[in-house]
């Protein structure tokens, strides 16, 4: 599903093609027991959650922004993820209808 290379506490993970991205970095992120890391947000009711932003170009050089729900990979993905010491929680916030971390 995906190869790594770790340097200290950062990791370099490159996804196969064809590989949907969330369940491979939740994959990569329970075998190495990342909790926290700079991959947003993982970390909520003790499992891995998810925030992804993407940023996508196109052939005309002009690009497309948002959250990242799901994607197969076509071509390639290569990632850097680095492992924070500690854990941060989320808490949902009624005033913006979203999960935010709760420091």
């Amino acid at each position: 599903m995906y190869a790594y290379k770790q340097f200290g506490n950062k990791f370099v993970l490159s996804i196969q093609n064809r590989t949907e991205i969330t369940e491979a970095v939740n994959a990569f992120v329970k075998e190495q027991n990342i909790n926290t890391g700079s991959v947003y947000g993982i970390g909520m009711d003790g499992k891995p959650y998810l925030h992804l932003h993407i940023t996508l170009g196109r052939s005309d050089y002009t690009a497309l922004t948002g959250h990242l729900l799901t994607a197969n990979i076509h071509g390639a993905c290569e990632l850097m993820i680095e492992k924070l010491d500690g854990d941060v929680s989320r808490k949902y916030d009624d005033e913006t209808g979203l999960n935010l971390y709760d420091l």
